[in-house]
């Protein structure tokens, strides 16, 4: 009785191996198998040996300190004998200890990627390999269990490697589970970013390697954000931990500063916002990386990257599926590709190719959580996981856009007067890789732009912050005075709006004040209406004034512009 009763006290101890940053969000999957199971010990390691950078990161530490997880240093982890060891990738330095209950797990989307350095091997994929399976004297076997992500990966495993058949365990995906579970909270997602019922929502996902679209197409950012107008698109970069670990923050930063002042929205990259960001999505802008798959896996439409199958394995199903996705000619026309693989995208489109590249059952979980009692000798257990919802995203808001290119898009007349104007704009901060010249668009700047003494062209200076209208009358006449390319200074007191031509007249603007825009945006639609009448030569001494309907999407207001002085 003594000895059941010491038995039944023992707690068995399980060891979680992360190998970078990008393994963390494995991690939180397999925490939440563990969770509800008695006589349980949890610690986690990172693995020494890797590229150091990986953790030596303030942002990952930060993130498994918010986890409460305190990490127990590799040299002590590999002198400790474990009840079961979970390792979130097959690594060379896995092989030389001696535990017996090793679980390694696909990384990402299964098993796709070529990396010669880590496999010894120009064809089969990471993770499959001879060198990361088993030890080298005797090819003795190492792990106890290996996971795979779909059926048909068995026979990726090399010749040599046979013997692990009896080992493999092919299991559903728990990040697949984990975004199906979350598309609920859609709505939810997309107000975290802020995005409107009337706008867009572009995810840029990048990996990390040299063929990405962050390493190999930056300028790709930069010219989404100038072709996609601000007022109907919100843009939202997903990068792979690597980035930043390598780069550092600071760095990343400083790569995309005018794409941040742009309007860009960087998610960090070790909280696990990508997933909101990917369910929340209407189109994800994508490479050859894992989160570009898990978008279609959902059901999103995909925009992607072909050139990195170079670095995939050649029986990978990730050639198919990038086949399938909608194709990203880095150097065309973006806005057309991006309507275009939204418009032309069918539900199912990759409901062939995903399940050769994850099981789409969503009990991945709960097929682990049976591997890890299994091992530990316990009776499996038949209550469902419960999974935790996905992190909400949680970034650093983007800058407040105080320049602005505008296009005239479309204007309409009749009887030879102006009833219609429809705009776009962009940020001027990317708006350069927009434009096909100069005389293109109009340049729209706030008066407390940084940077507005330095514009090479200005034809409309705003001010939204005066209190009455002699104040207001005021300032636009020392506008022009200081800005003398300015063509129209706009100032809104109240709501009312004033507006100076630079032959000193001065207009009132009378929206129709449904509701619609907010006082900033009626302040440009109507300066920039001023500036299309006075370029159009209509009679603006009309003491009626002139009424034009302007379309600035989502906002349209009519808009009458009379003169007052």
């Amino acid at each position: 009785m003594l000895r059941k009763a010491r038995k039944r006290a023992l707690i068995d101890v399980i060891l979680l191996v992360l190998h970078s940053g990008a393994t963390v969000d494995r991690l939180v999957d397999l925490l939440a198998a563990l969770k509800g199971l008695d006589r349980i010990k949890i610690e986690v390691t990172l693995e020494a040996g890797r590229t150091r950078s990986q953790f030596d990161c303030e942002a990952l530490r930060k993130r498994l300190s918010d986890l409460g997880i305190e990490l127990v240093p590799w040299r002590v982890a590999v002198r400790t004998r474990y009840a079961v060891v979970l390792s979130t990738h097959a690594t060379r330095g896995l092989l030389r200890r001696r535990w017996p209950n090793l679980v390694v797990m696909p990384h990402g989307a299964g098993y796709n990627r070529i990396r010669r350095r880590n496999t010894g091997s120009s064809r089969t994929p990471v993770g499959l390999s001879t060198r990361e399976l088993t030890r080298r004297r005797f090819h003795l076997l190492v792990p106890r269990v290996i996971c795979l992500s779909a059926e048909e990966q068995r026979a990726q495993l090399p010749r040599r490697c046979r013997r692990l058949l009896d080992r493999v365990r092919v299991v559903d995906d728990p990040a697949y589970a984990m975004l199906r579970r979350n598309m609920v909270r859609r709505p939810t997602f997309r107000a975290d970013f802020g995005v409107r019922p009337d706008q867009r929502l572009i995810v840029i996902a990048t990996t990390y390697t040299d063929e990405s679209l962050y390493r190999k197409h930056k300028k790709v950012i930069a010219r989404l954000l100038a072709a996609l107008p601000a007022d109907q698109y919100r843009i939202v970069l997903v990068q792979h931990p690597n980035i930043p670990a390598v780069d550092g923050q600071f760095g990343t930063d400083l790569a995309l500063g005018a794409e941040q002042q742009a309007g860009l929205i960087i998610l960090p990259a070790f909280d696990g916002g990508w997933r909101a960001a990917v369910i929340a999505a209407d189109l994800v802008v994508g490479d050859h990386g894992s989160v570009t798959f898990y978008a279609g896996a959902i059901g999103r439409p995909v925009l992607a990257l072909r050139t990195g199958v170079v670095e995939l394995a050649e029986e990978s199903p990730f050639r198919p599926y990038l086949e399938k996705t909608a194709e990203l000619d880095p150097d065309g026309d973006l806005r057309n590709q991006v309507e275009t693989a939204i418009a032309d995208y069918k539900d199912g489109q990759f409901d062939a190719v995903v399940p050769h590249v994850i099981s789409r059952g969503e009990k991945g979980l709960e097929h682990l959580r049976g591997i890890i009692l299994e091992l530990l000798g316990r009776e499996p257990s038949t209550e469902p996981v419960r999974c935790d919802a996905v992190p909400r995203p949680v970034y650093k808001p983007p800058e407040r856009i105080t320049s602005y290119q505008v296009r005239v898009v479309a204007e309409r007349h009749r009887r030879g007067r102006l009833t219609m104007v429809r705009l776009e704009r962009v940020s001027d901060a990317v708006g350069r890789a927009w434009q096909s010249s100069v005389e293109d668009v109009i340049t729209a700047v706030e008066y407390d732009d940084v940077n507005i003494r330095d514009k090479e062209r200005c034809e409309i200076v705003l001010r939204f912050d005066l209190d009455d209208r002699r104040a207001a009358e005021v300032w636009t006449t020392e506008a022009h005075a200081e800005l003398p390319g300015v063509t129209v200074a706009a100032a809104v007191f109240g709501d009312q709006i004033l507006l100076r031509a630079s032959d000193g007249r001065l207009f009132q603007a009378l929206p129709a004040m449904r509701g619609k825009p907010a006082a900033a945006e009626r302040v440009y639609m109507s300066a920039f209406l001023l500036w299309t009448l006075l370029l159009s030569e209509n009679d603006l001494d009309s003491p009626s004034g002139n009424a034009v309907k302007v379309l600035m999407t989502p906002y349209d207001e009519t808009i009458r512009i009379c003169r007052v002085d």
